[in-house]
């Protein structure tokens, strides 16, 4: 709303209402001013985005605000004008307006964003009143899905508007996309929207496209005008200063398309124009906004506008409203989410004036020459038809004219002039004007002329002699008289007639001649150009060729046929001397069976010096040897003189015809009698190899062949012999016998082998064998036919062995091709180079030296003799050889105990010893190692420590991490334990006394030893040796046995009774 400040508070005018309207009229304005102070709201505001509480029971702070704002308002503008009854009435109605616009907001603001202004004039209309609303469908932190409506009562119209969209935002931007639906209710026309948002802090950018769906109406704002939607898009940017967000700019451009577009308004229309509108604002606080737009457009459009508004926002604290820091919320991301879409709700038009006349014409009107024809004016008019006026003076000129009247109008053709439609079309237009003087657009209309309108009754064709002798120097007159259709002739059109020949064979009657004595060469007839002799009289002369024929000849004018205008003229034949036509000795039958009954045919041809046939002409025939024929003929009425032929030979013969010195050749064939055709058996015509030994591949092909004869010898050519062979092969390919009575059959097979082929012809069959061989230019070795024949054998004694088969590619077994063998991880190959035999096989066995064992890949490889290698891998197993196992005290260094020995049966605290599963200790990380018993632990070297005292039988095991189906297994059981050990020296008794009272007994020297430094299964000296070497032995010199009195030297290993009154001692259980 903008507010303005009267220079004067007060001016004295006498006023013409009644006093009581007045007291009334300041009343209101008195007890309205009594509220707390409100800020402003005019019939125009635009409220700001507001979330109202629903409910509500109780003004608010900023509503008693609100009302003391509105009656300063008030009472400052009726102060600004003398008129204090007038403004009265004016904010009488603001006060409503306002009352409806702050219900309708916070209405509204309850579902969404809200932008309403509610304008009412002084007969109480909502005119330029508007009321858009932002609906959420769907609401989520990324995600906005929103309807928006809207109306509008703008320049008489109500427009209404509905929209859908979706807005994405991301962290510190947003994209949006919407499709709207305009509609002028009032007159019915529609458009669609199609926009594009951008946003990010302090800017927001739109592109909207507009595109109307409606047609033309009658425009309601322009007399004789129609009006539609144009068609146009804008492109909106604002934008504010991040150091500054109380300053902002926008910019605007806007297009619309059309010839007369109102985007000024309905009286400064333009075409296709365009708009750049520039803006700045400066919102100080919430609440206030001052700005000035300066819009541009072409022809001097331009338009600056000064605005001041106050925003107020429903529900929101006063305060809050004149903070200036609150300003940046208004300009970020987050403040803009619910902002309405930025575009151009009202729909922009474009006119064009109406056609108040129309006139339609024929496109096109054609006839003859002199021809009258009907042409249609089809007028229409809403204020009658006064006249048409025609332009036809070329026409006229030419001769032509036009009668009638209203929309039916009469043409008469003029004459046709030489040159075809270019020349004969006269375009002529019109215009048609009601009885107002409106004219109509230009009608036009091309009259064509298309022919001379020749009158074919009344012209003629004719010839002069209608016959003539076929002698090359005969001629005929041909004469042509032409009139049109007013019996009038038609002169100067040599250039446009043209004469059609016709020829037609004549009858043999009247082509036969006596023959001439010498030929005479051969000549076509010809005709002269026409030429005009008299008015509309045109003629020709037609001169015979040497050939009888009969001539049909017809007119065309510009090659239009002239019916019933014809003539003939028939050219007979002359005498010649008689001769053999050139090339016509010809064969008639040629390939009969050579059995001296079946005949060939030949033929000749005689004519006369012009190529005319003549008949009773002797021609005298001869044949080489060994065939028959008849010596001489007689021609026949077609001039054909024919001789036959036969011979019991099958061959080729040159028959001979000569007459009067010339003479012509022709050779004939005789065939063999193939209904006895046979297979003689005879050495070179038996069935025979002609290649063999190819691969098995299914392509390659052996072949064979033999030789059909008939009865007299003769070879016969085209006769089919069945040919079959052995199973797992195929006869792929066989053919007829040819010109020399030879069949051939091709055989293909994918199997290696010999194979019977088996030719059969009239109950006789003949028998050949063919081989095939394994072909070495596809052998391969597969996955599959790479095998491990032996295997999981000890390493160091045992022999594993595998065998791979070269096949070819269709599985045959290939020998002779070398396979190389190689192995990893220290396994020997006993042959690395390995030839197949017969059977494709190639084999070959393994050792390995290692008895540690160990998982080999084996490769066996080969090449094709095409040059391709194939080759696999094995995978071949040596296992661990277990009987080579060892064990050993790393203290003391003894290894005398096997495996087998039970070794140990004593222990004490952090005894150990080393086991070796196959004999080699610098193998035993390829184990896992095990303990059964916890008191019991073994490193991953295989070293076994005694932890603790334990009962029972304990079990070590070493899984061979290749294959951990093989375990070495280890077990021993602990008889005796060193539970206790004093080094204090003290009395037998006390030491005796001490064992017992933990439940343990001093030992007996049977099972500290076996007496002396021997090592031995069953005492702690014999199995672990010097016992103070150990470092949880505590160190002694003498020990007490369990005999009371005797010592025991852990060092040595010997027990006596050594007299000593105190000594150290251990406890075992």
């Amino acid at each position: 709303m903008s507010l303005h400040r009267a220079s004067s508070l007060h001016q004295t005018k006498s006023l013409s209402k009644t006093r009581i309207s007045k007291s009334v009229i300041w009343a209101n304005i008195v007890i309205q001013a009594i509220f707390p102070l409100s800020i402003t709201f005019t019939p125009s505001v635009m409220a700001a985005e507001t979330t109202a509480a629903s409910g509500e029971p109780q003004r608010s702070a900023s509503q008693a605000e609100q009302s003391t704002a509105d009656a300063a308002t008030r009472l400052a503008s009726i102060l600004a004008d003398g008129d204090s009854t007038k403004q009265a009435s004016s904010i009488a109605r603001g006060t409503a307006a306002s009352a409806g616009n702050e219900a309708l907001q916070k209405w509204f603001n309850q579902f969404g964003s809200a932008k309403v202004q509610l304008n009412l004039d002084e007969k109480l209309s909502l005119k330029g009143s508007q009321l858009d609303v932002l609906l959420p469908l769907t609401d989520s932190p990324d995600l906005l899905t929103f309807t928006q409506l809207g109306g509008r009562y703008i320049d008489d119209r109500v427009t209404l508007n509905f929209g859908l969209g979706q807005r994405h935002f991301f962290a510190q931007q947003m994209l949006g996309y919407n499709l709207f639906v305009d509609h002028d209710a009032s007159y019915s026309h529609t458009r669609i929207g199609v926009g594009a948002e951008y946003g990010r802090d302090f800017i927001n950018l739109a592109a909207n496209g507009y595109f109307g769906v409606s047609g033309w109406k009658n425009s309601p704002d322009l007399d004789k005008y129609d009006e539609k939607v144009a068609n146009g898009f804008d492109l909106r940017s604002e934008a504010y200063l991040p150091t500054l967000p109380q300053l902002g700019g926008k910019l605007i451009y806007e297009q619309y398309f059309g010839d007369e577009v109102g985007l000024f308004g309905v009286d400064n229309r333009q075409k296709n124009p365009l708009a750049v509108t520039v803006g700045v604002n400066y919102t100080p606080i919430p609440l206030v906004t001052v700005g000035v737009d300066h819009k541009m457009g072409r022809a001097g459009m331009n338009d600056t506008r000064f605005n001041l508004g106050f925003n107020y926002i429903f529900g929101t604290p006063l305060a809050h409203q004149l903070d200036s820091e609150a300003v940046a919320i208004k300009r970020s991301l987050i403040g803009s989410r619910y902002n309405l879409v930025d575009r151009n709700n009202q729909i922009v038009m474009k006119y064009r004036k109406q056609n108040l006349v129309t006139l339609e014409l024929p496109a096109r009107v054609s006839g003859a020459a002199r021809q009258t024809m009907p042409l249609v004016a089809n007028a229409t008019a809403q204020q009658g038809i006064d006249r048409i006026e025609w332009e036809a003076s070329t026409l006229t000129l030419a001769g032509g004219k036009m009668t009638g009247s209203g929309n039916n109008w009469q043409i008469t053709l003029p004459s046709y002039l030489p040159g075809g439609e270019g020349n004969n079309t006269y375009r002529i237009s019109a215009i048609a004007y009601d009885t107002q003087g409106n004219a109509s657009p230009v009608a036009y209309s091309d009259i064509v002329v298309d022919s001379y309108g020749v009158n074919t009754t009344a012209s003629g064709l004719t010839a002069s002699p209608e016959s003539m002798p076929a002698n090359a120097t005969a001629s005929s007159v041909i004469e042509l008289n032409i009139k049109d259709n007013n019996n009038q002739p038609i002169t100067g059109i040599v250039d446009e007639l043209t004469l059609s020949l016709e020829l037609v064979e004549l009858p043999d009657s009247k082509r036969a001649r006596v023959a001439r004595a010498a030929p005479l060469p051969s000549v076509e007839h010809s005709i002269t150009q026409i030429s005009e002799s008299a008015p509309g009289v045109y003629q020709a002369t037609l001169t015979a060729g040497s050939k009888p024929q009969l001539v049909n000849i017809s007119a065309q004018i510009n090659g239009v046929p002239l019916s019933d205008v014809k003539t003939k003229v028939a050219m007979l034949a002359d005498e010649s001397t008689a001769t053999i036509q050139d090339s016509s000795l010809q064969i008639v039958t040629t390939g009969s069976i050579a059995d001296n009954a079946t005949a060939n045919q030949v033929k000749a041809v005689v004519v006369d010096a012009y190529g005319n046939k003549l008949s009773g002409v002797a021609v005298n025939f001869t044949v080489d040897a060994n065939a028959n024929i008849v010596a001489t003929t007689i021609s026949d009425k077609q001039g054909v003189a024919t001789a036959t032929i036969t011979s019991s030979k099958a061959n080729s013969y040159t028959v001979k015809a000569e007459l009067n010195g010339e003479t012509q050749q022709v050779d004939v064939n005789f065939i063999a009698d193939a209904s006895s055709a046979t297979l003689d058996g005879s050495t070179e015509h038996k069935l025979q190899l002609v290649t063999d030994g190819q691969p098995a591949d299914g392509s390659s092909t052996n072949m064979v062949k033999l030789t059909v004869v008939d009865k007299f010898g003769n070879t016969v050519p085209n006769i089919n012999v069945a040919f079959s062979t052995t199973s797992d092969a195929t006869i792929s390919e066989f053919t007829a016998t040819d010109a020399q009575g030879v069949a051939t059959a091709k055989i293909l097979s994918t199997k290696a082998g010999n194979y019977t082929v088996t030719a059969q012809l009239n109950g006789m069959d003949q028998q050949v064998d063919v081989n095939f061989i394994a072909d070495a230019a596809t052998a391969v070795i597969t996955a599959d036919n790479f095998t491990v024949e032996v295997n999981e054998q000890t390493a160091g004694s045992g022999t594993n062995r595998v065998q791979a088969i070269v096949l070819d590619k269709q599985g045959n077994p290939v020998p002779n091709m070398i396979v190389t063998f190689t192995a990893t991880n220290g396994v020997t190959v006993k042959t690395a180079s390995v030839q197949t035999g017969i059977d494709g096989k190639a084999a070959t066995d393994l050792t390995m030296a290692n008895v540690g064992g160990t998982i080999s890949s084996v490769t066996a490889a080969m090449t094709n003799t095409a040059g391709v290698s194939s080759s696999h891998n094995k995978e071949v197993t040596f296992y661990p050889d277990f009987s080579k196992a060892t064990l050993n005290t790393p203290v003391n260094t003894y290894s005398g105990f096997s495996v087998s020995s039970g070794f140990p049966t004593t222990g004490f605290k952090n005894a150990n010893f080393q086991l070796a599963p196959h004999g080699n200790v610098a193998s035993n990380s390829d184990y896992e190692w095990a303990s059964s018993d916890t008191n019991i632990s073994v490193s991953s070297s295989g070293l076994v420590n005694l932890d603790n005292d334990t009962t029972g039988t304990v079990t070590i095991t070493a899984t061979w991490k290749q294959d951990k189906s093989k375990v070495f297994t280890y077990q021993f059981t602990l008889n005796a334990w060193v539970g206790d050990y004093n080094s204090t020296t003290v009395s037998w008794a006390v030491a005796n006394s001490a064992c017992v009272a933990q439940g343990l007994r001093l030992p007996n020297e049977n099972e500290l030893s076996t007496g002396g430094t021997a090592r031995g299964i069953g005492t702690f000296f014999g199995e672990w040796g010097n016992l103070n070497r150990y470092p949880d032995f505590p160190s002694a010199s003498i020990i007490w046995t369990s005999t009371s009195g005797n010592d025991f030297h852990p060092d040595t290993g010997i027990s006596h009774a050594g007299g000593n009154s105190s000594l150290a001692y251990m406890c075992v259980r």
